[in-house]
């Protein structure tokens, strides 16, 4: 900012005027591009749609598929007979708040996935179907969309497909899927592009997140081997060893160590958490022949909890149990009542606010009976009691895990890039555009550094609310956000467009003297005083141009014109036709309120004669390169005995160092100028004028200092 007072030569003073106010420059991101370059787990995604159609980030799973503050769930049947609809066939069975609504068309059903695939707002269901009861031919996987079920599309993914995953694989705001299959590859399924296969022998399950932490997801498969098909491409895989004959898995971080760890459920007696990041580590549960796997925070602690679905042996008599934390499997599981049990679901059941487990059970024990199998709903905290649905023949169902997928809790965090001001900036005003429904929870918090890459010494995060001035002591070069998107697992927040103001970097300035030509006015006359004036700043400026002749500490003129110019502009700026005369001052200045570089805002010239000096016995010559790293040789000379004053000035006609003054003989005089002022302040690179001053003759030479 300029001082309000400048001082020039002979006396002058220049009162600079405040009243302009500084535009603003805004980081805005609302589009797709925008958010998907932040840090995000799997569970969230950057979708395609947002304002107006642009972007946002949201959960990829939610539980209430038509909005009624209950929770929805689906059951996979591979029951083969009718129940529910007048029609035979086999079906995702629907339930509302624990009832039956409808039942949706899959042959065989095996697995499913309630999300928002085409990113309308409304949840829809996808049913993989394991075969056609007939052949094993012409099997598809469904996608049903809501809130209708009226529109429906088919994937060609072949017979003896299990469980769904889905997440944005390609980071194009759409989400793709990785369907499992018992014979053959399991799929990606990318949507709005090409099917993938990935090598898998009796894949059952997937999951997917960033297990490795290098920014990309990475699908695990759980089939005969855990394969890790590391992304972007996935075309990179490892066995991870150790574990076998797997039927389902999860992602979480078990001990707590912000590594993610696997959880998988296995046939024979044992089940498998794998240690992250290593994955050559790993704890065992007491299971007997699992065939589903669920990690949540079941009781009030901070622990990470484990429930594995038992199908059984030979009789299908065990039941399935709950590995409460902090160790899993340490201890001996605690039982719940469960029959053939096939696969598990954790929600919120009966929106208590606590959290329940659902049990699939594939047969009724008593007669094994797919007609009169029900799947039981334990309800948390405590799961002593229950609640049953009828659900013959029931499948794996939902296998992907609601909840944060580090530690299960109700809430994710997005954070995004980091912003480049391109200069310490006074952040001002934060605005931001997020869905938050009832039940569901935001909040967002900003943090600020003068580090590329945030480190200890950037801020702490500061939460605030849209409209929200940031403090001064905020002020520095980068800054970033963070969003808490939490829901009930009923509701999800999204953000869906952030702003945040600075102030623009406005640099304007006089460029070059036009008319007249300071070093070459041979005597006292009128000429038009005209000045090219450009604008360097980082937006269109408002400001006043003004111009001041100065004789012998008289103020002949002065006057100021208001001018307009775009980034990069420039413009000529005709004053008047004014009287000049040999010895006078002028300056050009550009007023402009927090100007990025004072020092380019005034343009300094003394109005001489080329002509005179010519015929006058006094020489000036600036030596050497005019560096301000090494001294100026000066050099003049005097026909006849003078008294003389050799000083040097800067751009704004400030008196820098006086370098020579008394009496002196006729004769040749060299002066060297150290670039320092009279108090030994090293002058830095810049414009600065020499003057030669005798009784009858000044004589002024300008001088352009480089690094």
């Amino acid at each position: 900012m300029k001082p309000k007072g400048v001082f020039l030569l002979s006396g002058l003073i220049l009162i600079l005027s405040a009243s302009l106010l500084m535009a603003r420059r805004e980081w805005t991101e609302t589009t797709l591009d925008d958010f998907a370059d932040g840090q995000f787990s799997a569970a969230l995604y950057a979708s395609d749609t947002g304002v107006a159609g642009d972007g946002a980030v949201q959960w990829v799973q939610t539980r209430d598929i038509d909005k009624d503050g209950h929770f929805d769930f689906v059951i996979s049947s591979s029951h083969k007979g009718t129940f529910g609809v007048p029609a035979a066939g086999d079906y995702g069975f629907h339930y509302d708040n624990r009832i039956l609504v409808d039942s949706l068309f899959s042959w065989n059903g095996s697995g499913n996935l309630v999300t928002d695939y085409d990113n309308d707002g409304n949840p829809d269901v996808i049913l993989s179907a394991y075969d056609n009861q007939a052949s094993q031919t012409n099997i598809w996987t469904h996608i049903y969309y809501g809130p209708t079920w009226s529109r429906r599309d088919s994937i060609f993914t072949g017979y003896r497909c299990t469980g769904i995953s889905a997440a944005d694989l390609d980071y194009d705001g759409l989400l793709d899927l990785v369907i499992s299959r018992l014979t053959g590859k399991a799929l990606i399924v990318y949507q709005g592009g090409d099917t993938v296969g990935l090598n898998c022998a009796q894949n059952y399950a997937s999951a997917i997140g960033d297990i490795d932490d290098d920014g990309d997801l990475d699908i695990i498969l759980a089939g005969s081997a855990a394969i890790l098909y590391r992304g972007p491409d996935f075309t990179e895989s490892a066995i991870i060893p150790g574990v076998d004959s797997l039927t389902d898995v999860s992602i979480a971080d078990m001990d707590n160590d912000d590594d993610l760890d696997l959880i998988f459920s296995a046939f024979g007696d044992t089940s498998y958490i794998v240690l992250g990041p290593s994955l050559t580590s790993r704890n065992t549960m007491i299971t007997s022949n699992a065939r589903g796997i669920s990690v949540a925070r079941l009781n009030a602690d901070d622990d990470l909890d484990v429930i594995v679905s038992n199908y059984g042996k030979a009789d299908h008599s065990e039941n399935s149990l709950i590995f409460y934390g902090p160790n899993p499997g340490s201890t001996a599981g605690t039982p719940i009542f469960s029959q053939w049990a096939i696969g598990n679901m954790v929600g919120d059941y009966n929106v208590d606010g606590t959290l329940d487990i659902c049990i699939t059970n594939s047969m009724l024990e008593a007669d094994s009976s797919y007609t009169n199998a029900y799947s039981y709903i334990y309800f948390g905290p405590d799961f002593s009691t229950f609640d049953s649905v009828r659900a013959p023949g029931a499948s794996m169902s939902t296998t992907m895990d609601l909840g944060n997928i580090y530690d299960r809790t109700n809430h994710e965090y997005y954070v995004s890039s980091v912003f480049d001001a391109e200069r310490a900036a006074d952040w001002d005003s934060v605005k931001y555009l997020a869905q938050a429904p009832a039940g569901s929870e935001f909040m967002f918090y900003v943090q600020t550094g003068n580090t590329a890459v945030p480190d200890t010494s950037w801020s702490d995060w500061l939460n605030i609310n849209t409209g929200d001035t940031l403090p001064d002591s905020l002020a520095s070069r980068y800054i970033r956000y963070r969003v808490m998107l939490g829901t009930n697992y009923l509701q999800c927040a999204r953000i869906e467009e952030v702003t945040i103001e600075y102030p623009s970097l406005p640099d304007v300035l006089p460029d070059t003297l036009l008319s007249p030509d300071a070093d070459n006015i041979p005597a006292c006359g009128t000429y038009p005083l005209l000045v090219r004036v450009v604008n360097m700043g980082e937006d269109s400026a408002v400001f006043p141009v003004h111009a001041i002749l100065d004789s012998m500490g008289t103020t002949k003129y002065d006057s100021a014109i208001t001018k307009t110019l775009g980034v990069n502009d420039t413009e000529d700026v005709f004053f008047s036709n004014i009287y000049f005369c040999p010895g006078d001052s002028l300056w050009i200045i550009t007023e402009m309120p927090g100007d990025v570089d004072p020092s380019n805002d005034t343009l300094f010239a003394l109005i001489s004669s080329a002509g005179i000096e010519e015929a006058t016995p006094l020489r000036i010559t600036a030596l050497s390169v005019p560096s301000a790293a090494s001294p100026i040789e000066i050099k003049y000379t005097l026909a006849r005995d003078e008294n003389v004053l050799l000083s040097v000035y800067d751009a704004t006609g400030r008196l820098v160092n006086s370098l020579d003054e008394g009496s002196r003989k006729a004769g040749q005089y060299l002066i060297t100028w150290n670039c320092l002022s009279n108090s030994g302040r090293k002058s830095g690179p810049g414009v600065y004028f020499v003057k030669l001053e005798t009784p009858t003759t000044t004589i002024t030479r300008k001088l352009v200092l480089v690094k």
